[in-house]
């Protein structure tokens, strides 16, 4: 957005408002003037309104991203409450991969109407990736890990695995085979995962264990090998997790 409003002839107000920042200091910038472009987490944005701080009932748009990761996460009540204070006239805008049932729930209260744009499916699978499956049954999926470690040399790897807690017994496990790893999850402050994101960019890890949390909205350049230490419940996160990059192989453990 910052890159999109410098071509705009006056300067727009654009504010960030997530977690780990002064709340004091931004209330008070507040109540001196209202920025006009938002970008923030629900619970950040929730906690301003309901303080009367920011004052959404001028707003003319409302945009959801991510909005079917978002509705899913736990976040449908503050989505919810949300909505409610935007003015009826206000255009929202959901940006999605899928659609749940969460979200048709959100869709039948606050949207009128709505026009549904999709890309076309072809364009989610036509990518020249390579997909390996390897079966692993009744066996443990760390030795295999290693092995898959041991022949591959790549540029840059991603760990796929579906909770924090098997990301933390991976990436613990991958700290004895060599000191060019990363762990990113949900439960890792922002700060934090902007940290390891830029020393990723820099070049400084070849190896990345992660949770579903890297698969959205995070460009990562230069990416070989992905590996899904566990496949995801939903074939929809496959396909973000492997629409990463044009010229990398798939690795999944099953």
């Amino acid at each position: 957005t910052k890159q999109l409003i410098q071509f705009f002839p006056e300067e727009i107000d654009l504010r960030l408002y997530v977690g780990g920042t002064d709340r004091n200091r931004e209330i008070k910038r507040l109540e001196s003037k209202q920025p006009q472009i938002v970008i923030g987490t629900p619970g950040k944005l929730l906690d301003f309104i309901q303080t009367q701080s920011l004052k959404v009932h001028q707003a003319s748009m409302l945009v959801i991203d991510e909005a079917d990761m978002t509705m899913d996460a736990g976040f449908l009540e503050e989505m919810d409450q949300l909505a409610s204070r935007f003015s009826s006239d206000c255009q929202i805008v959901c940006v999605s991969a899928t659609i749940n049932d969460a979200m048709k729930q959100f869709f039948q209260k606050y949207l009128q109407s709505p026009i549904h744009l999709s890309i076309k499916q072809e364009q989610l699978t036509a990518l020249p990736i390579r997909h390996w499956l390897l079966k692993t049954k009744e066996q443990e999926r760390l030795p295999i890990l290693h092995q898959i470690f041991e022949a591959i040399q790549p540029y840059l790897a991603l760990v796929f695995c579906n909770t924090k807690e098997s990301a933390e017994v991976v990436y613990q496990a991958m700290t004895e085979w060599t000191k060019s790893v990363c762990l990113i999850h949900g439960g890792l402050e922002e700060r934090k995962r902007k940290q390891i994101i830029q020393r990723i960019r820099q070049n400084e890890f070849q190896w990345i264990v992660a949770t579903d949390v890297i698969s959205r909205g995070i460009d990562l350049e230069s990416i070989s090998h992905i590996i899904n230490y566990e496949l995801p419940q939903d074939v929809e996160f496959y396909v973000h997790r492997s629409g990463r990059d044009r010229k990398s192989t798939r690795l999944n453990s099953s």
